[in-house]
C-alpha cells in the first residue's frame, strides 16, 4: 500500500469514463509540469483488458479483431485472481 508522503508513489489510472480526460486532458504537458515541480513521473501501460462485452475498451479490440489468439484463431484470455 502506498502513502501520500512526498517520496510515496502515487498511481493514475484512467478509468475510461471521461473523469480523468476531463481534468486532465493533456497528459503530456501535466508530466512536463509535475517534471519541472520536482516530481518523477512514469508511463506504465497495462496488456491485460478486461474480458467483459460493454467495456469499451473489448468492444474495440474485438471489432478490430486485435486479440492475441491460440491456435483454434480464438482470443487468449487468461483468469487473473484479484484479491479482494
Amino acid at each position: 500500500m502506498f502513502g501520500r508522503g512526498a517520496s510515496d508513489p502515487f498511481c493514475f489510472v484512467p478509468n475510461g469514463k471521461g473523469k480523468c480526460q476531463d481534468r486532465f486532458p493533456n497528459p503530456k504537458a501535466l508530466v512536463n509540469e509535475l517534471h519541472l515541480n520536482g516530481f518523477k513521473a512514469i508511463w506504465m501501460l497495462d496488456p491485460g483488458i478486461k474480458h467483459e462485452e460493454g467495456y469499451f475498451v473489448y468492444d474495440s479490440g474485438s471489432k478490430g479483431d486485435v486479440w492475441i489468439q491460440n491456435v483454434d484463431e480464438k482470443p487468449f484470455v487468461v483468469d487473473i485472481p484479484f484479491n479482494t
